[in-house]
């Protein structure tokens, strides 16, 4: 095995770990690195469809493990590959007129002429072809958030959660994937409406409906300004204070800050729950013998499946995000090194990476907003079925 192989084959086995099985076994399982230079790594697919979806869907993921492997960073490059081809002979003159029998391996190329001139008759079918190639590479490029996100939507309602599920997305297109604690970006209300399949309308009627931010609270909070000399203090918005071309000062309103939640917090039915199935384990007095206890059980035996129907009272709860972590934390009282090994596992249990929501980027920006978002959801959920 050279090296170019090796290190991409350390680089599926982590994609391996991050995809689900069949999107795994369907794109990246059969490629192999063939070539590996200082700043580039060539990965050979079976074909052009493979090529497509892999440049769309995981060049930034691949060049990142390929980062974490060799410890520097390098291209990855996908091409169309196969053993054995061999070379295009070269044409005859042009005023050459000899004719002889194409053997299976000479048969002209579909669309083009053959020897007699007449052009195959087969180039309709593949521009039929051609064509659902190309909706269906489209189809699969993906907005992927965790399985667990099911379980919130009955907490935010369907288009609630389309909006969290766009505000995921602009984070991982703004972040390249890897998001940082603290970063921020920006978006617009345009982008938002675009990703979640609604209109801006019904965006911006959301995003100033006093209940509608009271549940997106668990995972998008407003943020108080930045102090600046330009503010305008006592009023609801911040104002940035600039100057014109002719020098003469103007106001406009400062952007809306918020604080996103990037890591899917529990609901908090689940965090209750999972707070008194440790308890019951014995968690308060020998923590390590819970969480190992905690481990051998199904998720369903600490969790409900399906999830109880939130009540009023949860709907109208302070949110207080919490990780699967935080919760092991209040349970424990603290983390020790062992303890919050045994925390990341049993976070891995309950919300398994493996286990992804994948609505199509054709389904949220074409199927969406005709639809609407309950119908959307169950579209998705039939169809993740």
């Amino acid at each position: 095995m050279d090296h170019a192989e090796a290190v991409w084959a350390q680089v599926k086995d982590l994609l391996r770990t991050e995809l689900p099985k069949r999107m795994f076994d369907a794109w990246v399982r059969d490629s192999e690195g063939i070539g590996l230079t200082a700043d580039r790594l060539t990965v050979a697919v079976a074909n052009g469809y493979a090529r497509d979806w892999l440049e769309d869907n995981l060049t930034t993921a691949a060049a990142r493990l390929v980062r974490m492997v060799l410890d520097r960073p390098v291209e990855v490059r996908f091409e169309v590959w196969q053993e054995g081809i061999p070379a295009e002979e070269p044409s005859g003159s042009e005023d050459s007129t000899e004719q002889r029998p194409c053997s299976e391996g000479d048969q002209p190329r579909l669309g083009e002429p053959d020897a007699t001139g007449v052009e195959d008759e087969a180039l309709r079918v593949e521009l039929a072809l051609s064509s659902l190639r190309e909706l269906f590479r489209r189809s699969w490029q993906i907005v992927a958030i965790e399985g667990y996100f099911r379980r919130w939507i009955p907490f935010l309602g369907a288009t609630l959660a389309w909006i969290v599920v766009a505000l995921r997305q602009l984070l991982y297109l703004a972040t390249a994937g890897s998001p940082a604690e603290g970063q921020a970006f920006q978006t617009s209300m345009d982008e938002i409406a675009r990703w979640s399949g609604l209109t801006k309308r019904t965006v911006l009627n959301h995003l100033s409906d006093p209940e509608s931010l009271r549940r997106l609270a668990w995972f998008l909070a407003p943020a108080a300004p930045p102090a600046s000399r330009g503010s305008r203090p006592g009023g609801r918005r911040s104002w940035v204070v600039y100057e014109d071309a002719r020098g003469r000062r103007r106001g406009k309103p400062a952007p809306n800050r918020y604080q996103f939640q990037a890591l899917m917090p529990l609901t908090p039915i689940d965090a209750e729950t999972l707070v008194d199935r440790l308890r019951e384990l014995g968690v308060t007095s020998d923590p390590v013998a819970a969480l190992e206890r905690a481990l051998k059980a199904r998720r369903e035996e600490l969790l409900a499946d399906p999830p109880a129907r939130p009540r009023p009272a949860d709907l109208s709860r302070r949110p207080q995000p919490q990780s699967v972590q935080d919760v092991v934390r209040e349970a424990c009282g603290t983390l020790d090194p062992r303890t919050a090994e045994l925390a990341d596992r049993l976070a891995a249990l309950i919300m398994p990476r493996k286990d992804r929501i994948m609505p199509s980027h054709y389904l949220i920006q074409h199927w969406l907003p005709l639809l609407g978002p309950g119908p959307g959801w169950g579209c998705e959920s039939a169809r993740d079925g």
